[in-house]
């Protein structure tokens, strides 16, 4: 029986049609047209901070980010598909605290409310969410 001197490496690529990607939302929208941004930080506040501080020209887009939502670097990302998957609460209680949670933050202006998932998609095309847990 002979002994192969080399062995040769099986193919791993399939070629597959290729579907068109839509793009994650339109350029065109802005912040405010979403959804108002809800935080307790004051960009008024971070400006006197900065400048104070002597480091207002290299840190100058923090109020501005603070108000209009922060550039990461996902600008042109887009997905393909909507990704919402169900939260893990391990009981009712779990689940009751959180919703009376968000309920609380939003009366209070501390956070924004929750969209249908049909109007976010039609503002801002595909779209992931992350699910929420209780750990104690």
């Amino acid at each position: 029986m002979a002994v192969a001197s080399h062995q040769e490496h099986a193919c791993t690529a399939t070629p597959a049609a290729f579907v068109a990607i839509l793009t994650m939302g339109p350029p065109n929208v802005l912040p405010k047209d979403i959804f108002p941004i809800v935080t307790r930080l004051k960009p008024a506040a971070w400006e006197l901070a900065l400048k104070n501080a002597s480091i207002w020209e290299e840190f100058n887009d923090i109020p501005k980010g603070l108000q209009e939502g922060f550039l990461c670097g996902l600008e042109n990302f887009t997905l393909a598909t909507t990704f919402t998957p169900e939260n893990h609460f391990t009981s009712k209680e779990d689940e009751e605290f959180v919703i009376s949670k968000y309920i609380d933050e939003i009366k209070l202006g501390r956070m924004s409310p929750r969209y249908e998932p049909n109007t976010l998609f039609s503002l801002i095309s595909h779209y992931h969410t992350a699910p929420l847990a209780v750990i104690e």
